[in-house]
């Protein structure tokens, strides 16, 4: 192809010294034809030919390299997934009967319906979350990538957040696919970028390429062919000087030469013909036409580009009146020649925009929103019109824009609805419906984790006309402060919704619940909530307020030591059968799931959490994905899951550090963490988390209670008895300013019974084992009971057979609950006992098998333990791999054999709910001990681990 020859139909930028851009885009389309995957962006002002380069490499698609293309538009820019809807739109209609079929069942399926603009199906709970679509329209994506594929998509600039997430994911698959991904878009300000835009143009994998404007040489050949005759240096010098070099520019120039009949081209000709710049005289010629032309041409410039019809309606002319516009207008070079009407290039449409008067224009798009809210696809681009002008009161606006949040919200798409809904807070709507808009402001704030949902929950508290709407919008509230841990002002915030309640109404429960659980958080408030839950007798969780108390009443038990029966039971009676479950972002369903997960039940928390993920991707709820992990997490780590609850943990951390507020949950998580990793005997990690010389915060007081007592682990693995007392002492003592004593969540007796153990000191461990034992006994807590006797034989002196004895029970003990890390070392602490009684055979057996379940944990310090013990018992223990398969982590296992199944990093990181940084420390350790250097190699090192 010649520089000069042009690129498809219409009237693209010729492409003039762009060799070197056209052969890396045509290496790039020629490499996806040979099986190779990569991507580029082009980057530049309007007019430099960023669409002219993106439709020759188009053109050199042919039929063995699948097509396809879309373009953004500005009007869509808050409609989610509008990009990817004509993206995939082709390719999607063009599926066969049967595979369309087979996607309609599988998690595809979502996607599916999104293009295709149908219903997923009468029990299909759509992922409406853009992270959770996004992995169901990669789904479909894998399904559509039959060969190889260049995906084109222009405009970059007004692609909408999700459509850009997509993107970003598919451009993951460039690195093991023949998949080629090219992209234009205007220049955008680091400043003006929003993060997913950031992002993309961030990635390494996505080189950018910036078209540069034409010399003076190129610029002669534009106008020498162009006007059929050499042009002279002082003429070129001229336009180049009104042009800037800029091609679309230069081309337009040589057309008002080609009119001009002034006889020979002088440079006084070339800037009396453009005193200001080329766009400015082309769009003058409107000016020497009709009303109906200018009409024609200011709704064009207002929808974008449009069919006959539509422009007719909102220009308020005849098609017949439009139609014979459109013609004069084409014969202006204002208009393309295709049947949609549309500018032949952007610059002409801001041109003849800035035409029209401020006034005039805002009028032209409330008219144009009037007009596109009643179209079929036409709700997202209405409220994009809405939002280029100024409030002036119309409820029909705001109703439009509340439509277009509602549908936003739908789409799991927060931050839209949020930008939509403040929209319509400044029309503004009448004063009756503002607290209402306000109140929806907040709530979509607060899903989004935007910190500015605190004002508007606080106005619409104080502002909404009936109390319970004001009690809903007051929970709503003490729920942001709650995440942030502000309980001080949730405590007043409810109290005031409670006194303007009728006292026999569940709304008054529900706001009394709330109450206690941000009053449990306080110190000097604790006796008082524990009051309010005590004198609610009778609960039998048949209401929403009744299950709400209920759950604190469970957490009130642990706190004490009432029997863990009790606790359950009121557990399970504020959970019910699920089909009026509170939903995840309220605190006390993290809280009763909590509970249950300390009572031993981490089955039925791990099957709770299952049967919400669901609902909360599809709500893109950010607090509900936290308390997903948060109690999932437990559940994992007291079962023993290791690599689990780390993954857990992780996710947990990432989502508050990226939303801010979660200050307590954070705290709590990272303690558990570190305990995690501190069982797999990472002990460095683990420091790094709980350093041992930053003092505590005092802002989160819960969460100081659990990184007091996390502290005090990492101390004593570090083998500091004395700092770890110091810890935990003060653990116990914050827990006491508010009324706790030892709760399964935060035991501090045991680690504190190891430290003074360690430090030799028997009386002082006896002393609080013996208060340890009577509480078990007290709860009847089989878990509590099994870890104290363990302790109790390492304790006592009263000879051997009494030493197993004990162990026995508490291996007794033990099995009878689902903590299967802890029977595994009452189990290896029999085994040893028995082999210092001389008893080797049996000995063996119970090392043995503890060390399989402990292996199976990833417990490698527990391991290390038995294998020791093992030795000491004659047996040949297996040795613990350094190296090859044997040797990696439950978690390093677990991210090589996704990444050897062909997943990014990225991928691997949302499958597995951890931070893309976990996945590539697994991955580094894994290629250190796989013996590989690469991840092609994986797979091959994996399966050649399995037949050692």
């Amino acid at each position: 192809m010649s520089e000069s020859q042009q690129a498809g139909g219409g009237e693209s930028t010729p492409l003039w010294e762009r060799r070197d851009d056209l052969l890396l885009l045509e290496r790039l389309v020629d490499g996806v034809r040979a099986g190779a995957g990569a991507g580029v962006c082009v980057l530049g002002p309007p007019g430099i030919g960023k669409s002219t380069l993106l439709a020759a490499a188009s053109a050199r698609a042919t039929e063995d390299v699948a097509l396809w293309q879309a373009s953004a538009r500005e009007l869509e820019a808050t409609a989610p997934f509008a990009v990817v809807r004509d993206l995939l739109g082709g390719p999607v209609a063009a599926l066969a009967d049967e595979e369309r079929r087979r996607l309609a069942e599988g998690p595809g399926r979502w996607a599916l319906a999104l293009v295709s603009e149908q219903d997923a199906g009468p029990d299909a709970i759509a992922p409406s979350d853009p992270g959770q679509m996004t992995r169901s329209l990669l789904v479909l994506a894998e399904a559509l990538l039959a060969g190889p594929t260049l995906v084109v998509v222009d405009d970059l600039q007004w692609a909408d957040a999700p459509s850009l997430g997509f993107l970003l994911r598919l451009l993951e698959q460039t690195t093991r696919r023949p998949l080629g991904i090219l992209l234009a878009g205007r220049e955008v300000a680091a400043s003006g970028r929003g993060a997913e835009l950031a992002a993309l143009l961030a990635d390494p994998r996505l080189p950018q390429v910036r078209p540069a404007l034409l010399s003076p040489e190129a610029v002669a050949r534009v106008l020498g062919e162009r006007l059929g005759q050499e042009v002279s240096p002082e003429v070129v010098a001229a336009s180049v000087e009104v042009t800037d070099g800029n091609p679309f520019l230069v081309v337009e120039l040589a057309r008002l030469l080609a009119r001009d009949d002034r006889g020979a081209l002088e440079p006084a000709a070339v800037r009396e013909l453009v005193p200001r710049r080329v766009v400015d005289v082309v769009v003058h010629r409107l000016v020497a036409l009709g009303a109906a032309e200018q009409a024609l041409a200011h709704g064009v410039a207002v929808l974008g580009g449009a069919s006959v019809r539509l422009v007719a309606d909102v220009a308020d002319l005849t098609t017949a009146e439009v139609e014979r516009a459109a013609d004069r207008l084409r014969e202006a070079g204002l208009l393309d020649a295709g049947a949609r009407l549309r500018f032949r290039h952007a610059l002409l449409s801001t041109a003849v925009g800035e035409t029209i008067a401020p006034g005039a224009l805002a009028a032209l798009r409330r008219r144009a929103a009037q007009v596109l809210v009643r179209e079929p696809e036409g709700l997202h681009r209405a409220a994009g019109q809405l939002l280029h002008v100024e409030g002036i009161g119309d409820g029909e606006a705001v109703q439009t824009l509340l439509r277009a949040a509602a549908a936003a919200l739908e789409s799991g798409a927060p931050r839209e609805a949020t930008t939509l809904l403040a929209r319509a807070l400044a029309e503004p709507p009448s004063a009756e419906q503002r607290p209402e808009v306000q109140y929806r402001l907040g709530l979509a704030e607060m899903r989004a984790g935007d910190p500015a949902c605190v004002g508007d929950l606080a106005a619409a508290a104080e502002t909404l006309p009936q109390p319970a709407e004001r009690a809903q919008a007051a929970l709503a509230l003490a729920m942001a402060y709650n995440f942030a841990g502000a309980y001080a002002e949730s405590v007043k915030v409810l109290e005031a919704a409670l006194r303007d309640l009728d006292p026999t109404a569940d709304l008054a429960l529900v706001v009394e619940a709330g109450l206690v659980s941000a009053a449990l958080q306080l110190p000097d408030q604790v006796i008082r909530a524990r009051e309010l839950v005590a004198a609610r007798a009778g609960l039998r969780g048949t209401t929403t307020g009744e299950r709400l108390l209920l759950s604190h009443r469970a957490a009130i038990g642990n706190a004490s030591s009432r029997p863990v029966a009790e606790v359950v039971t009121a557990a399970l009676q504020a959970i019910g059968d699920g089909a009026h479950d509170l939903h995840p972002e309220a605190h006390e369903w993290t809280l009763v799931r909590l509970q249950l997960a300390a009572a031993g039940r981490y089955a039925d928390v791990v099957e709770s959490c299952r049967r919400w993920d669901p609902e909360v991707d599809r709500s893109g709820s950010i607090l509900g994905k936290v308390a997903i992990c948060f109690v999932r997490g437990f559940a994992a780590l007291w079962s023993g899951e290791l690599a689990r609850a780390e993954s857990d943990f992780g996710a947990c951390i990432a989502l508050v550090r990226e939303h801010g507020g979660g200050e307590i949950a954070a705290a709590i998580a990272t303690s558990a963490l570190a305990e995690a990793l501190l069982a797999q005997g990472r002990n460095a990690e683990a420091v790094a988390l709980v350093p041992v010389e930053v003092p505590v915060s005092e802002a989160s007081f819960n969460g100081s209670i659990n990184l007091l007592r996390a502290r005090g682990l990492v101390l004593l693995a570090l083998g500091d008895a004395e700092g770890a007392l110091r810890a935990l002492a003060d653990c116990r003592e914050r827990q006491a300013l508010i009324a706790l004593d030892n709760p399964p969540w935060c035991a501090w007796r045991v680690p504190m019974i190891a430290a003074h153990w360690q430090r030799g000191e028997r009386d002082q461990a006896r002393r609080l084992l013996d208060e340890d034992l009577a509480q078990a006994e007290a709860r009847t807590d089989p878990l509590q009971r099994g870890i104290a006797l363990r302790w109790a034989a390492r304790l006592g002196d009263a000879g051997a057979d009494d030493e197993i004895a004990t162990l026995r029970a508490s291996v007794a003990a033990l099995e009878r609950t689902e903590a299967v890390l802890e029977l595994q070392v009452s189990r290896i602490e029999l085994g040893a006992a028995l082999r210092r009684a001389g008893q080797r055979r049996e000995a063996s057996t119970w090392l043995l098998l503890g060390r399989a379940e402990a292996d199976a944990c990833g417990a490698a310090a527990l391991v290390r333990q038995a294998n020791a013990e093992l030795a000491a018992a004659g047996s040949r223990p297996r040795r613990m791999a350094v190296n090859g398969q044997a040797a990696l982590t439950a978690s390093e296992s677990r991210v090589c054999r996704l990444a050897a199944r062909g997943l990014s990093n990225r991928e691997i990181a949302q499958q597995l709910v951890v931070s893309p940084k976990t996945v590539e420390a697994h991955l580094s350790r894994g290629y250190r001990k796989l013996g590989v250097t690469r991840r092609d190699q994986l797979a091959a090192a994996l399966r050649a681990g399995a037949g050692d």
